[in-house]
């Protein structure tokens, strides 16, 4: 009969949760703490979605383009109900494990490899691929938030050479990138439209390190709302989007 009780008590903390978000959400109250790397398919799927929201009485959005561990940080202290976290796959075992330590959900959802971003003016706009080696001339921008234990950025031990910018703000990055011919940045993929607005050009860069996971982390005890589960769903969209554009 004792664990029947604590059964029942269980399933109606669980509903109680779930109806207290959903009452916060049908209330017109929208609250989103969003914590994730920089990139330009993730910023866009939360700007799509921001845009279809309609008759909210009170709106309360942050959004912090950090690193991966600042984002379990905020995650497990409810700075930010949910988060979005980059990782090498030399260092996934690790990664994953750390969530896991702090109670967390992870998500995995996206697999992909690096691109090296030029100005389309830049000499190397026109090369099929890259090398360490063809980017040791030219200049890095480089995210400050940039985890100091990256796989690919340390290991190799190129994107923190004497040559390098580094800046936190996303449009100075793409800004410096278009007007500086012997600058490179790292990026996750792009769909065209953006590399259409940056002026830049994208290029394959080879490296047995350049295997990249981004996944969703979340309490486990907490349940999506409609608001994180549509954001979630958009951000997936713009992946399909730039998995379209390159298959055609």
């Amino acid at each position: 009969e004792g664990q029947e009780f604590i059964r029942e008590a269980t399933e109606i903390v669980k509903k109680f949760e779930i109806f207290s978000q959903e009452y916060s959400v049908s209330n017109k109250q929208l609250t989103l703490n969003i914590s994730y790397p920089r990139a330009t398919y993730i910023a866009d799927g939360i700007a799509n979605y921001l845009e279809t929201l309609e008759n909210q009485d009170k709106v309360s959005i942050s959004l912090y383009e950090t690193n991966f561990a600042h984002t379990v940080e905020q995650v497990v202290k409810d700075e930010c109900s949910i988060g979005i976290v980059r990782y090498n796959e030399a260092e996934a075992a690790y990664c994953r494990h750390l969530v896991a330590l702090h109670d967390l959900t992870i998500d995995p959802y996206y697999d992909y490899k690096m691109l090296v971003a030029v100005n389309q003016n830049s000499p190397l706009a026109s090369r099929k691929f890259l090398t360490k080696k063809d980017l040791l001339d030219y200049v890095g921008i480089i995210n400050s938030n940039q985890d100091i234990n990256n796989a690919l950025f340390v290991k190799d031990n190129f994107y923190f050479s004497n040559k390098n910018i580094r800046t936190a703000d996303r449009g100075s990055k793409f800004d410096m990138l278009r007007k500086i011919n012997n600058t490179y940045m790292f990026v996750s993929p792009l769909n065209n439209e953006a590399q259409v607005m940056y002026g830049i050009k994208l290029i394959p860069f080879l490296s047995e390190n350049n295997h990249w996971h981004d996944a969703f982390i979340y309490k486990k005890r907490h349940n999506l709302n409609t608001h994180e589960k549509a954001i979630i769903n958009n951000i997936k969209q713009e992946i399909n989007k730039i998995l379209m554009e390159t298959i055609f």
